[in-house]
Formats: C-alpha cells, sequence, structure tokens
C-alpha cells in the first residue's frame, strides 16, 4: 500500500487559521479609521466653535 504524505493547505484550514488575521487586520483598519474622522471631525467642530475663544479670553483674564 503506497501512502503520499503531501502535507499542503487545502481551502478549509485557509479558512480556519488565515481568515480570522485578515479579519482582525480589516477591522483594525476600518475601526481605526472610524476613530480617526471621528476626532478629526470633532477637532474641526471645536476650531470652529466659539469654545476656542472664550477659552482664550479665560486664559488671558487667569492665566
Amino acid at each position: 500500500m503506497e501512502r503520499h504524505m503531501d502535507f499542503g493547505m487545502d481551502a478549509y484550514w485557509l479558512w480556519i487559521i488565515i481568515i480570522p488575521f485578515v479579519a482582525n487586520f480589516s477591522g483594525g483598519i476600518f475601526y481605526g479609521n472610524l476613530a480617526s474622522l471621528g476626532g478629526w471631525i470633532l477637532a474641526v467642530i471645536f476650531m470652529w466653535s466659539p469654545v476656542k475663544n472664550m477659552v482664550a479670553r479665560l486664559r488671558s483674564k487667569y492665566g
């Protein structure tokens, strides 16, 4: 009886072993972009709000 010891990676093991890392990586890209975009939007809103001028006036008055 002849046996072939071919230890290739079939599609099942590719799915089980590799896909979680790919999903984690792409999820990190997605949520990282979402968080940085949210921070950028908040920074722009704060930059255009009158709160910035109020902080500057408080610093000059008490600072």
